[in-house]
Parts: C-alpha cells; sequence; structure tokens
C-alpha cells in the first residue's frame, strides 16, 4: 500500500476500520448510508452528504465549515477529526453493502469513483497506529 494511503488510514483510526473503503487509485475512505468522509488533513476530515436530512442535522449542530454545495443532491464539507464518531453514529452499515450491489453502483455514478472494499484486519491497523 502506498505511504499516503497508510498515513491515513492511521489517521481515520480503529472506529473507522469496517467503514474503509478506497477508490481505483488507492484512496481510502469511510462510506456510510449517508455520506462519504475522506481525510483532509491530520486534523481535518472532508465529507460528501448525498443525504438532505442529515447535512441539515449536521448544520443545526454546528459540526461542520466550509460547505460547497455543488450541482449534484451532494454537499461537500469539513470537520474536525474529533467529530468522526459522531459522523459514523448518523448511520453506519451493520453489514458491508455487496460490492456489485445495485446500491454501491449507484453510490460510483453519484460520487463520480470506484468503490471498493479495504481488506484489512484490527491487528494490522494497531501495528500501523502504533508506528
Amino acid at each position: 500500500m502506498r505511504s499516503e494511503v497508510m498515513n491515513h488510514v492511521k489517521n481515520l483510526g480503529e472506529t473507522a476500520l469496517p467503514h474503509l473503503c478506497q477508490d481505483k487509485e488507492g484512496d481510502v475512505f469511510i462510506l456510510t448510508k449517508r455520506m462519504e468522509i475522506y481525510c483532509f488533513s491530520k486534523t481535518t476530515l472532508g465529507g460528501y452528504c448525498y443525504h438532505r436530512k442529515t447535512y441539515l442535522q449536521l448544520l443545526k449542530t454546528g459540526l461542520i465549515f466550509n460547505v460547497h454545495e455543488l450541482d449534484d443532491p451532494i454537499v461537500n464539507f469539513h470537520t474536525d477529526r474529533a467529530n468522526l464518531p459522531l459522523l459514523l453514529s448518523l448511520g453506519t452499515f451493520k453489514r458491508r453493502p455487496h460490492r456489485n450491489g445495485k446500491w454501491i453502483k449507484k453510490k460510483e455514478l453519484l460520487l463520480g469513483h470506484d468503490i471498493r472494499p479495504m481488506n484489512i484486519s484490527n491487528s494490522e491497523l494497531r501495528k500501523m497506529i502504533k508506528e
């Protein structure tokens, strides 16, 4: 894996492990039912929210800043790294969606990139975080 990818995985941490995905270029992100979250910097997360009620809820609570509304039904935003557990509590999967399923295909079209589940074990992630 590329060193930048490993740094992103380290920054996202162990809470994000079941939800980690990557695209064709190897960029790592978290995919939830209502948004895609990625590492913008060490202290900042970026996200694409494609669920209007979730976006309004985030705006109301004041968790997000630097909002960029797009023509598509997507909102790009930035938030602090400490808000990751709150973002994950807004709607994660009990089970990962099937990688060739309709839901994933729709999100690939909406977001404009491939979505591939990332295969990394808890022990590998703990080793990376400790390093």
